[in-house]
């Protein structure tokens, strides 16, 4: 089963590999892997909070991602 988001929220793969963040960044690397993240990002397991800390910078610090958009629109419409 994959969750949806909502009809209100807009995400879009391409900006964010654009910016540099991984397909594992987000959906783990899988549960054998070490650093899989199956309680955190792991999964379809997201909401808001999540996603506006990154967006803040305040996750994968390791990465140096530089903040992003954390206005209403950049996400719901």
């Amino acid at each position: 089963y994959k969750s949806r988001l909502p009809d209100h929220v807009v995400f879009h793969h391409g900006v964010h590999a654009a910016a540099g963040v991984e397909c594992a960044d987000c959906h783990g690397r899988g549960t054998n892997t070490p650093g899989f993240r199956n309680d955190v990002y792991g999964g379809e397991k997201f909401n808001m909070s999540m996603c506006l800390a990154c967006h803040r910078g305040e996750t994968f610090k390791e990465k140096k991602f530089k903040p992003a958009a954390t206005y209403c629109g950049a996400c719901h419409r």
